[in-house]
C-alpha cells in the first residue's frame, strides 16, 4: 500500500470503487448463508403431511451491486394438490420467472421515474454500483410493470370505491387535453385527466407557490368509461359524507360540467378554474390593464358577485364579440 501511495496510483474514487466490489462479495455470500438458514428452517417447520421435499433447484438474481447472486433453495410437491413449489420462494414474495431482485426493480423504477430516460436511468445505477446493472431496455421493462401493477390496484380501489379520506371540501380540478397517436385509427384523441385533492399548502422554500394536500390522479381517452371511472376513482379516494361539499374546477365543457351529478344531493360548486377564465377573458378585453381589473375582481369574492359587477362596468371596453 505504500508503493502504491508514492506512486500516486490510487485515488479515493477509485478506493471507493474497490470497496464497492469488495462489499458485494460480501453481500452475495451473506445472502446465501442467510437463504438458507430461511430455508432450512421452513423444510423443518413445513405441514410434513401436505409438502412432500424433492430436491434443490438454483435461482440467480441480478443485484444492485451489479453481480449475481445465486442460491439454493428446496423443490416441494404438494401431496393433495401435486402442485410444484418452493417453499423459500413464496416467504420471501419472490416473483416467478424474474431475474432482477426486489431491490434493483425498485431502484430501476426510481431511476426511470426521476431520470430524463431509461438510458440515463441505466447509467446513473452503472454509477452507483461502480459497473454495468441493467440495460436501458430492462429499466424500461421494470417501468412499465411497475405502471402496470399501480393500474391494476387502482383499478382495484375504483371497484370497490370505499374512500378513507374525509375533507370537507373534496376538490376536482378537470381539462382535457387533446394529443395525437401514432400508428392508430384515431390520429387526434382527448386525454381527460381528473386530480382530486384536499386542497393547497404552502411550497416549502417558495413563499408564492403551493402544492396539493392528498391528491390523486386519473385519466382517460376512452370517452365511454370517463363518467364511471371517473367517479369511481372519487369515491375510491374520499369517503363522501352527507356534508361533504365538492368543488369542480374546469373549463365550460360538458362532460366537465356532468361532474357535478357524482355527489347525489350533496353541495357541488362548479366554477371556471383562473387558467380558462384569464384566457377568455383575455379574447375578450385586450387592454391589459382592464383585464388586470376585472381578474382581480374575480380573486377578490369568490361569489362571483364583484365579477358580474366588473364584467357589467368594462363592458364597454370590450371587443366587438364580446359586446355582442
Amino acid at each position: 500500500m505504500d508503493t502504491i501511495l508514492d506512486e500516486g496510483a490510487i485515488t479515493f474514487l477509485s478506493l471507493e470503487t474497490i470497496m464497492v466490489r469488495f462489499l458485494a462479495g460480501v453481500f452475495t455470500d451473506a445472502m446465501k448463508v442467510v437463504l438458507k438458514r430461511i430455508d432450512d428452517r421452513l423444510f423443518r417447520e413445513r405441514d410434513k403431511s401436505r409438502y412432500e421435499e424433492l430436491d434443490f433447484h438454483d435461482r440467480t438474481f441480478d443485484t444492485i451491486f451489479g453481480v449475481p447472486l445465486t442460491f439454493r433453495r428446496r423443490y416441494y410437491r404438494g401431496r393433495e394438490t401435486g402442485e410444484n413449489v418452493f417453499l423459500l420462494d413464496e416467504a420471501m414474495g419472490l416473483d416467478a420467472g424474474t431475474r432482477l431482485s426486489p431491490l434493483l426493480k425498485e431502484a430501476a423504477v426510481i431511476a426511470a421515474v426521476r431520470g430524463p430516460s431509461y438510458r440515463a436511468a441505466a447509467e446513473s445505477l452503472k454509477q452507483l454500483a461502480g459497473g454495468k446493472v441493467l440495460s436501458h431496455e430492462s429499466v424500461r421493462q421494470c417501468a412499465k410493470k411497475a405502471g402496470l401493477a399501480v393500474d391494476a390496484m387502482e383499478a382495484k380501489a375504483r371497484k370497490e370505491a370505499e374512500g378513507d379520506r374525509e375533507a370537507p371540501i373534496a376538490f376536482l380540478e378537470v381539462d382535457g387535453v387533446n394529443m395525437r397517436l401514432q400508428q392508430a385509427d384515431a390520429r387526434l384523441v382527448e386525454e381527460r385527466a381528473l386530480t382530486a385533492h384536499e386542497g393547497w399548502d404552502p411550497r416549502p422554500g417558495c413563499r408564492k407557490e403551493a402544492r396539493l394536500r392528498g391528491g390523486t390522479v386519473y385519466s382517460s381517452h376512452a370517452p365511454g368509461e370517463w363518467r364511471e371511472e371517473a367517479s369511481r376513482h372519487v369515491y375510491s379516494w374520499f369517503r363522501v359524507k352527507q356534508d361533504t361539499i365538492a368543488a369542480v374546477n374546469g373549463d365550460r365543457a360538458p362532460w366537465i360540467r356532468q361532474g357535478t351529478e357524482w355527489f347525489g344531493s350533496n353541495t357541488v360548486l362548479c366554477r371556471i378554474d383562473r387558467c380558462h377564465l384569464k384566457r377568455d377573458l383575455a379574447k375578450i378585453f385586450k387592454d391589459k390593464e382592464v383585464l388586470a381589473r376585472v381578474l382581480g375582481k374575480a380573486d377578490a369574492d369568490p361569489t362571483g358577485a364583484l365579477f358580474v359587477a366588473a364584467l357589467a362596468e368594462e363592458r364597454v371596453h370590450a371587443g366587438p364579440k364580446g359586446r355582442a
